[in-house]
């Protein structure tokens, strides 16, 4: 008897095409999420702790000037790195996404390195 219960709720949820388009767009925003955002967000921590490796010279200068100044300004000028990290972040991604550049063909899509084309 339970299982017919089962089989009858399911059938209704099928049969409710809001229901269907809920479970559509839930399936294509997991996939999406899946696929493509978490892979950004992988590539995006990879250079974002590269550029925590590589500070720009500013942010050194910053943490270099901190036992000069007094102790509740180190929040302050912990901030001010953070924001010049994520600044040197943001333009290595620009820099990794403006080298290359998608040529679509008829038999598909071609990423093209352009630095290598233009010799560097």
């Amino acid at each position: 008897m339970k299982e017919y219960t089962e089989i009858m709720e399911l059938s209704q949820k099928l049969s409710d095409p809001d229901q269907t388009r809920q479970d559509m767009q839930e399936a294509v925003a997991g996939m999406i999420r899946n696929k493509y955002l978490s892979r950004m967000n992988e590539t995006f921590t990879k250079i974002q702790e590269t550029s925590r490796k590589d500070p720009p010279k500013e942010a050194t200068l910053l943490q270099s000037l901190k036992p000069f100044i007094h102790d509740d300004n180190h929040s302050n000028i912990d901030r001010m790195i953070d924001l010049l990290i994520l600044a040197e972040t943001l333009g290595r991604v620009k820099t990794a996404a403006d080298s290359y550049t998608r040529i679509a063909g008829s038999d598909g899509v071609y990423e093209v390195d352009m630095d290598c084309m233009k010799g560097k």
